[in-house]
């Protein structure tokens, strides 16, 4: 194997998974690496292939290569192999509480102590001999230990504010748990279990290299990466930077750990490349690693580097919180241009944004404005491809970058693929929106221009969408309003919309437009309010509206 590093520091065989999980050494995953990623794909594939060897005369299932450090302590560092090892540990915790299950103590205890966990013999506290990272740990561990029933982990596969990875864990237990019980017959096969438990331990090898360099570890992995080892981006950049770290790795190593807690691990294929974008112009994902590892060729320019990414970090992790004090400085104005660009979703720009606030953080606002006008205009309004977006403000970050250009060159970047009034307007004379949160927002800077206020956007949370013609008119409306061809072409338009606040939308429902005329006369929004000018509701009147409507948004989101 022809790499550049000392032979003698790598130790390299063929092993089963039983004996790496039974050796007395502790595995733990270090806080750096991703967290727990693999699906029911992955672990379907995975059960398929050990049936096979139960079933149809497979002899073994290579599991490849597995790469640890060795600490000074002899416990081992997951290098790679985390996943492979976090699933079986799983699947074996799932053998052991069937065993449970069935009071057969003695096997439950063999497959725990032989494998999953070592005990203290003064205090017989249990101790997992593979740790996760910091984010999935704390679950995995229970798991392993028997401290979570099946139900626990359903109600955390629907619990949203769980980490995703924490979820992933919950599934693939569930998952193997599901099969195992179909497998023995609710687990009362025990010749099944027994021997599903001799596959997994004896038939599944892996070529185990232990080495007890940092360096020649991060080097092996990405050369295992070369030869078709499935790796994300920051599992390549984050092993090519601790493997040119040198004696800073250290250093290395706790820049990488803050910036994946404050981007997390999931957003980090995303961030790294827009922070370069945010340098170097537009980059496409594949050609990433390659150029940053062009430019990474000395220790000095890794530290540099990984500086640099650190410092992004912050910002970026503030842009998507705008409460973040970062924004202090900037203003109520710069909070809200944030909010509107979180909510609108133009994820391309965050590029420009890193680069206004490190090159010209006085013409941040300008910036954020310019990309919320040209988010209505260009993607909510127009509905045009996301592909030239990308480019475009890739562009105008190296604009905003450089020292040579003011902010107007940048803001004519922009204007490049801004919507002119006249193709804004005929797009929103047509336009439908079903989206609610859109629609408060869009009524809700409308409103503020009708009634000439720089003040706050009405409280979204206190606010509803009324539908003018309601989505389910009563008799008292014309036949043909009513009609299912009417009310799909008419229903959404943004001329049958308004705001209304919750109390008084909730009174209007049901009624006739004449009915609803009176809620809208006592309305304190003047968008609504003005409603009460029609003597009547029709097509011809959401027509009209919306022309009007598309007049004053032409001049809510324009660039000067």
């Amino acid at each position: 194997m022809p790499l550049s590093m000392n032979p003698t520091a790598i130790k390299s065989e063929e092993r089963t998974l039983g004996a790496i999980l039974s050796d007395k050494i502790a595995i733990h995953v270090p806080v750096y690496q991703r967290s727990f990623s693999w699906t029911k794909s992955e672990i379907s594939d995975l059960w398929d292939d050990l049936q096979d060897i139960i079933f149809n005369g497979h002899e073994s299932h290579f599991f490849g290569s597995m790469v640890f450090i060795q600490k000074p302590d002899a416990s081992l560092e997951v290098v790679d192999g985390q996943q492979r090892l976090a699933t079986i540990s799983l699947l074996l915790a799932v053998i052991r509480d069937a065993y449970n299950g069935v009071k057969d103590m003695q096997r439950a205890q063999h497959v725990e102590t032989q494998y999953l966990c070592s005990r203290r013999l003064r205090t017989m506290e249990a101790s997992p001999k593979l740790s996760m990272n910091e984010i999935d740990n704390d679950l995995f561990s229970k798991i392993i230990e028997a401290g979570k029933s099946y139900d626990d982990l359903t109600s955390i596969t629907k619990n949203n504010k769980v980490f995703e990875s924490n979820r992933l864990i919950a599934r693939a237990y569930m998952y193997l748990f599901d099969q195992v019980k179909k497998g023995s017959n609710d687990f009362t096969n025990a010749e099944y279990l027994s021997t599903l438990v001799e596959v997994v331990t004896d038939s599944i090898t892996c070529i185990q290299i232990i080495t007890s360099t940092e360096e020649s570890a991060y080097v092996l992995f990405e050369t295992l990466n070369d030869r078709g080892i499935d790796l994300t981006l920051s599992d390549m950049l984050k092993n090519f930077l601790f493997s040119k770290a040198g004696k800073r790795i250290d250093e290395v190593k706790h820049k990488w750990t803050e910036i994946v807690t404050l981007i997390g691990q999931e957003y980090m294929k995303t961030f790294i490349r827009h922070e370069w974008m945010s340098r170097f112009g537009q980059t496409r994902e594949k050609e990433l690693f390659k150029r940053i590892k062009y430019e990474m060729r000395s220790n000095p320019k890794v530290v540099d580097y990984i500086n640099g990414l650190r410092n992004a970090a912050t910002v970026y992790d503030a842009i998507r919180n705008p409460d973040n004090e970062l924004w202090v400085p900037y203003g109520t104005k710069c909070r809200n241009l944030l909010e509107e660009i979180l909510l609108l979703g133009p994820v391309q720009c965050y590029p420009l944004i890193l680069a206004t606030y490190f090159e010209k953080p006085k013409d941040l606002n300008t910036i954020l404005q310019c990309i919320v006008n040209l988010t209505v205009r260009y993607s909510i309004i127009c509905a045009k491809g996301t592909g030239n977006l990308e480019s475009t403000y890739a562009r105008a970050s190296i604009s905003m970058r450089s020292n040579l250009t003011k902010l107007k060159a940048t803001k004519d970047i922009l204007l490049e693929i801004f919507p002119k009034d006249e193709e804004f307007i005929t797009n929103f004379k047509e336009k439908t929106l079903s989206s609610s949160k859109i629609i408060k927002y869009l009524f809700s800077k409308i409103e503020m221009s009708l009634s000439g206020t720089d003040g706050l956007l009405p409280n979204p949370e206190m606010l509803s969408v009324e539908h003018i013609l309601p989505k389910k008119p009563s008799s008292k409306w014309p036949a043909a309003m009513r009609s299912a061809e009417f009310l799909r072409e008419y229903l959404n338009r943004i001329g049958n919309l308004s705001i209304l606040t919750e109390p008084m939308n909730r009174d209007c429902e049901s009624k006739e437009f004449s009915s609803k005329k009176d809620i809208y006369s006592k309305c304190k929004y003047k968008i609504t309010n003005q409603l009460c000018s029609y003597d009547n509701w029709s097509n011809e009147s959401i027509i009209t509206r919306q022309g009007v409507l598309s007049e004053i948004a032409a001049k809510v989101w324009e660039i000067n």
